[in-house]
């Protein structure tokens, strides 16, 4: 089972969201789903961060490094996959990127 990581919700959402409007954090599963103005667009599961991608923006987020978010079901042998890419490191030192990451992310 994985553990929340209060230290990486804390940079994230204070230190890389923290100039955005809106942006607020619930508790969800084991971690933390990330919303602007009532909605989703983001979660954090253990120390990674996962955006919301759509047909044209999964595109974006998968060559830049991220990877889909997956799971497996004890009732279902294929892995279950979600509309959620993780943000490669780099993307999270770079705020330029990161601030656009976070614009494509809104935007779905």
């Amino acid at each position: 089972m994985l553990k929340r990581d209060k230290s990486f919700h804390d940079y994230v959402l204070y230190d890389l969201l923290g100039g955005i409007d809106g942006v607020v954090s619930r508790p969800m599963f084991s971690g933390w789903g990330i919303y602007k103005n009532g909605k989703i667009f983001a979660f954090i599961i253990d120390s990674d961060l996962y955006f919301k991608g759509n047909k044209e923006t999964s595109r974006v987020f998968e060559e830049k490094g991220g990877k889909q978010f997956d799971y497996v079901k004890k009732s279902h042998p294929e892995p279950v996959k979600l509309p959620y890419w993780s943000v490669p490191e780099e993307i999270l030192e770079d705020r330029e990127v990161f601030t656009e990451w976070v614009s494509l992310a809104t935007k779905n």
